[in-house]
């Protein structure tokens, strides 16, 4: 899944002023949250140590402990990304 951006891209490239830190993407659903953890997750497998991967991939368990059958609602799944 792409979200779209509301502000313009950022160059990672170009550090002068005229690059800001993007605002959070505005309620983020459940599945966003757990693409997220997994995109981290295979990242770090790459850039990470073991034990930081580990770190991951149990707050990925965790994150997914609530689903438990359903998709939690949304004041849960923000509370979940905070």
């Amino acid at each position: 899944m792409m979200l779209v951006a509301e502000e313009p891209v950022v160059n990672m490239t170009d550090f002068s002023r005229k690059n800001y830190i993007q605002a959070a993407a505005k309620d983020p659903t459940y599945n966003d949250l757990l693409e997220a953890l997994g995109n981290l997750r295979e990242f770090g497998c790459s850039f990470y140590n073991e034990e930081t991967v580990g770190v991951l991939r149990a707050v990925q368990r965790f994150i997914e402990t609530f689903r438990k059958g359903r998709v939690p609602d949304q004041d849960t799944t923000r509370r979940l990304v905070f």
